[in-house]
């Protein structure tokens, strides 16, 4: 029977907890009055730590938004333009398929371009080891 590519993974010998049973944890965001800024999301993450969901809600903003880290301002969703009211969703718009690895002394961040100021809320999903 074929299996997905975490339990592939696992023939392979042990996998780290973010790869494969880690600890979900939910990251709430809320940002007043977001306009032309990158925004922390969160503070330093642990090693390994993977993005495995995202769903931000956009209002009233009309902008360039994006995902990312600090290394990478759209490495876990790509940006793009919004208006009015708009949901920005990982894994639908992801850059790579099923989670993301945060880099080693990384933030998650919000970019948004420049545009009509507006407010940002929703939850990100992470799993660590921790």
């Amino acid at each position: 029977m074929p299996s997905s590519s975490e339990v592939t993974a696992l023939a392979s010998g042990l996998q780290t907890k973010p790869k494969y049973r880690g600890n979900v944890q939910a990251i709430p965001v809320t940002i007043a009055n977001a306009d032309n800024a990158v925004y922390d999301v969160s503070d330093v993450l642990p090693e390994g730590t993977r993005v495995i969901a995202v769903n931000l809600d956009f209002h009233d903003l009309d902008a360039a938004v994006s995902v990312g880290t600090t290394s990478g301002a759209a490495t876990i969703c790509a940006s793009q333009s919004i208006s009015a009211a708009t949901r920005v969703q990982f894994p639908q718009l992801a850059i790579a398929a099923g989670s993301v690895e945060v880099p080693v002394g990384d933030k998650i961040t919000v970019t948004v371009g420049n545009g009509t100021a507006g407010n940002v809320s929703g939850y990100i999903l992470i799993v660590t080891s921790e």
